[in-house]
C-alpha cells in the first residue's frame, strides 16, 4: 500500500469515529430530553353546560379561570349601602340600608358543585353603611369622631330672633354630606317662611341699613357653619359676606344667605360627615363629625 493510500485509510477511519461519536451524542440527547408536558385535562375542564350565576352564563368558563371570572363580574353585582339621612322637607329621619358585594370564594365553591343546567344563586357579603339611624338621634353620633366645631355668641337675644336661630339649627341638624358631595345651605334649610316657624328679626338691608325681615338671625347659623367648614378644610364653593361687619364673628369669617346668596361647600373627606347644630347657653353651635365606618 502506498503512502497516499495509507493516509486515505487513516482519514476515513477518523471520519467514521467522529460521525459515530456525533450520532451517539445526538441519540443520547434525544433519549434523555424531558418529555413535552401535555396540558392537564383538568386545566381545560369547563363549567358544566347550562350552568348560570343568576343571569350570567358560565358554561364557557374553564374551572381554573372561575375565580378571575367572578372577580371581573363582582363590580356589576355590587350594591352600595345607603346611609341614614334626614328628609329635607319633613326633617324625618330615614333609616340606613346595608349594601352587598359578591363573596367570590364561597360563590366559586357553590358553582363548582353545580350540575348541568343548574342556576346558582350568588353568596353575598353585607356592606354596612357609614351612618346609621343611631348616629342621627343623639346629640353626638356614636359611630363618628368630631373633626371640628365652632360657637358664636348670641348678642341679640330678642325672643323672635332666638326662635329663628333655633328653627335654622333644627333644619341644619343631622345633615349628612357624602364624600365629594356639595352642600347647599339654601337647599337644606330653605327660605324662611311663617309655615316653618320663622319670625321677623333684624337683618342688614340695602346699603347696610338695619331692617326687620322674616328669618332675621339665620345668618348667624350659616356664619357659624362657614367657620367649621373652613377649619375642617372643606372646599368652599360659594360664600357671601354681609354688607357690614357682624358682631358675633370676626370680619371676613361671616356668611350671609338669601334667595340669591348661598353658602356651598364640598366634602373633601373620603367618608361622610354629619352636621350637628344647636342653640345652647347663649351660643349658636355647629359641629362636624366624620363617620368611622364604611
Amino acid at each position: 500500500m502506498s503512502a497516499s493510500q495509507h493516509r486515505m485509510v487513516l482519514l476515513g477511519a477518523g471520519m467514521f469515529l467522529l460521525l459515530s461519536s456525533t450520532l451517539g451524542c445526538l441519540h443520547q440527547s434525544l433519549t434523555s430530553a424531558p418529555p413535552v408536558k401535555q396540558k392537564a385535562a383538568s386545566d381545560r375542564e369547563l363549567i358544566p353546560q347550562g350552568v348560570r350565576l343568576g343571569e350570567f352564563p358560565l358554561d364557557h368558563v374553564a374551572k381554573k379561570d372561575l375565580s378571575a371570572h367572578l372577580a371581573a363580574l363582582a363590580p356589576s353585582l355590587y350594591e352600595k349601602p345607603q346611609n341614614a339621612r334626614k328628609q329635607e322637607a319633613s326633617l324625618q329621619l330615614v333609616s340606613e340600608r346595608p349594601g352587598r358585594e359578591l363573596d367570590i370564594e364561597k360563590t366559586r365553591d357553590r358553582i363548582l358543585q353545580a350540575k348541568q343546567g343548574d342556576r346558582v344563586n350568588p353568596v353575598w357579603k353585607l356592606v354596612q353603611p357609614a351612618v346609621t339611624l343611631a348616629d342621627l338621634q343623639p346629640a353626638a353620633p356614636i359611630n363618628a369622631r368630631q373633626i371640628g366645631q365652632f360657637f358664636t355668641p348670641i348678642l341679640d337675644t330678642k325672643p323672635d330672633r332666638m326662635e329663628n336661630l333655633r328653627v335654622t339649627a333644627k333644619y341644619l341638624n343631622n345633615t349628612v354630606v357624602e364624600p365629594g358631595q356639595e352642600f347647599s345651605f339654601n337647599r337644606i334649610v330653605g327660605m324662611p317662611t311663617e309655615a316653618k316657624g320663622y319670625k321677623k328679626g333684624t337683618v342688614y338691608g340695602d346699603g347696610g341699613k338695619l331692617t326687620q325681615e322674616l328669618g332675621g338671625g339665620m345668618c348667624q347659623i350659616s356664619s357659624t357653619l362657614y367657620n367649621v367648614a373652613l377649619d375642617t378644610h372643606m372646599e368652599i364653593i360659594e360664600r357671601h359676606p354681609h354688607s357690614k361687619p357682624v358682631p358675633y364673628v370676626a370680619q371676613g369669617r361671616d356668611a350671609t344667605v338669601y334667595d340669591d346668596k348661598d353658602l356651598r361647600f364640598r366634602n373633601t373627606l373620603s367618608k361622610p360627615i354629619i352636621i350637628k347644630s344647636w342653640v345652647s347657653n347663649g351660643r349658636a353651635c355647629v359641629a362636624f363629625y366624620e363617620a368611622v365606618r364604611g
